[in-house]
């Protein structure tokens, strides 16, 4: 008997992935740990963006110095620089589950990131 692709058993997720100085990227990925680490290069650190959008970082990016990449304005008017790469997903508000993200939010988001020099990513208020 034929042994299955790990890869098939596995759920995919739509993400953005977003390297410093470059527009962002969307793409599938697998819906595990080690693929959302793969990404950044190291241990998650999850930001809430806005409605079920996050962003995830490289836990320890500043200590190992990874280049700048964007900084976001929070809803409080508090600015958070960003390093290394990012992984822009959608997160269930409820459940903390992580899920694909939208037509909309890739519309949107590939909008907001498009222009690397200019990184700034304002949270929008209601």
């Amino acid at each position: 008997m034929e042994n299955e692709s790990a890869d098939s058993s596995v759920p995919t997720v739509r993400v953005g992935i977003i390297n410093p100085h470059c527009p962002p990227v969307f793409s599938s990925i697998p819906n595990t740990l080690e693929a959302k680490q793969a990404v950044v290069g190291g241990d998650l650190e999850c930001w809430a963006l806005e409605g079920h959008v996050g962003i995830f970082c490289n836990e320890e990016g500043r200590l190992r110095g990874l280049p700048y990449n964007r900084r976001i304005t929070l809803e409080d008017g508090a600015m958070e620089g960003f390093v290394g790469p990012l992984l822009l997903l959608g997160v269930d508000e409820a459940t903390g589950d992580i899920e694909s993200l939208t037509e909309a939010d890739i519309a949107r988001w590939t909008q907001r990131l498009l222009h690397p020099a200019a990184p700034e990513i304002k949270a929008h208020t209601h």
